[in-house]
């Protein structure tokens, strides 16, 4: 059964397809992010562009889990701006570990291929972390001549995608940016420096620093591939 909603008079909403859009929709996005993408937030966000719109030009969005498709949620009728974007907050329960589908039109038009999105709204496990030269604190004095090497490992578990590291307690977390005409866009979780992606979920990665001397800590955490981060593992050392 299809539920319809009116647009209201302002919306917003980002996806991410796997197939190629419509030639006059493009650059669909789901929470910030393009298809295919792991989101924790901004979960009903859905946004597209309209290549040269027309005058009132609408765009209709319609989204549902994946393993429920009769549970398709359409919105007519929302509006272009005049940035070429038509955005908007769906309704619903997302759940942990689903994965939905969404499609929009131009109203009137056929519409685009399903772009797809999966919600994870659980931390990964924190890390491990050894070192071969710089020593726990109350192992020794690690030397003062060389970079430090550390490998942080994820167990295995493949919710860990990678690695955030640092000499800062705070964690950076995942940064969206709200843009011209509440446009909606999120970085990637690993594309800013102290990050690190893992070859294969749950691996392994071998990172160097110059710490700071004396006493140091080094703060690390696991980060799953929505961007969550995990408690922070803290390795102590003394140069």
């Amino acid at each position: 059964m299809r539920r319809l909603i009116a647009a209201p008079a302002v919306v917003a909403l980002v996806l991410a397809t796997t197939a190629a859009a419509s030639p006059s929709i493009v650059d669909p996005r789901n929470g910030g992010l393009p298809c295919a993408a792991t989101l924790n937030s901004h979960l009903g966000r859905l946004a597209v562009r309209v290549v040269e719109p027309e005058p009132g030009q609408t765009v209709d969005f319609a989204l549902w889990p994946r393993d429920a498709p009769g549970e398709r949620v359409e919105r007519p009728g929302v509006a272009v701006n005049p940035a070429g974007t038509a955005w908007t907050s769906m309704p619903g329960t997302f759940g942990h570990g689903r994965s939905y589908a969404w499609q929009a039109r131009l109203t009137g038009m056929p519409w685009t291929p399903e772009c797809h999105f999966t919600v994870d709204t659980l931390a990964p496990p924190h890390p491990t972390v050894t070192s071969p030269n710089y020593p726990p604190a109350a192992s020794g004095t690690a030397p003062a001549d060389q970079p430090g090497t550390f490998v942080l490992d994820g167990g295995g578990d493949p919710d860990v995608a990678g690695f955030e590291y640092g000499f800062q307690e705070e964690a950076t977390g995942r940064r969206c940016e709200v843009q011209a005409w509440d446009d909606l866009v999120c970085a990637d979780p690993f594309d800013h420096p102290g990050t690190v992606r893992a070859g294969t979920p749950g691996g392994r990665v071998e990172v160097r620093v110059h710490p700071p001397g004396g006493f140091a800590r080094l703060f690390v955490r696991s980060v799953d591939a929505g961007g969550l981060r995990s408690e922070a593992v803290v390795y102590e050392f003394i140069t």
